[in-house]
């Protein structure tokens, strides 16, 4: 009867380089030399999923395996900056709530609503087209009623505090990567 064995492949920094995973007679494990790394016999193989895409497997004699950051702080809190940023985008860029109701607010959405902004600037009324329908549609399909000037004010005061809102969460998220002083604080800042 044959066996699995697993081997970490350990280069002499401790760095792991590589799973090797042999068939051998149940008597014990086949010997795998290497040039460069030292063989360790394993549990299992290895689940190369470490916490950031800058980690590697490292291993200690003591401590067995460990993934390690190679990344600087300071490289890890820029590429966390740039995420919050994208992330803050995106929340700016899917909707706001009006009424109850959600509303979409994608780039689309924004010229058709800067279009109706434009009518009720010049005018200081609501379109009179008979397509307007004194209404808005919502994300599920339904609609808001806006009737006057005074609910598409209201309307327009909604976006603003969503975007207020993004912006403040953003912020605090900013002050929380600078306090941050591990890889793991970095990685568990999150939207």
């Amino acid at each position: 009867m044959t066996v699995t064995f697993h081997f970490a492949d350990v280069m002499p920094d401790g760095r792991v380089r590589a799973c090797l995973s042999c068939e051998a007679p149940e008597v014990g494990p086949p010997v795998v030399q290497h040039a460069e790394g030292a063989p360790i016999l394993l549990d299992g193989p290895i689940d190369w999923r470490g916490p950031t895409e800058t980690s590697v497997l490292h291993w200690s004699a003591g401590g067995g395996l460990s993934w390690v950051e190679t990344a600087s702080i300071a490289f890890l809190r820029a590429a966390r900056r740039e995420q919050i940023n994208t992330w803050w985008l995106d929340a700016n860029n899917s909707y706001f709530e009006y009424r109850g109701a959600r509303i979409a607010y994608s780039e689309s959405d924004r010229v058709d609503i800067q279009g109706i902004n434009n009518v009720v600037m010049l005018t200081n009324a609501m379109p009179t087209n008979p397509d307007w329908p004194a209404a808005w549609k919502t994300v599920d399909n339904g609609w808001v009623p806006i009737p006057d000037v005074a609910a598409w004010v209201e309307f327009n005061v909604a976006i603003a505090d969503r975007g207020t809102a993004h912006f403040k969460k953003a912020q605090l998220l900013k002050a929380q990567l600078e306090a941050a002083t591990t890889a793991a604080e970095i990685e568990a800042i999150t939207w």
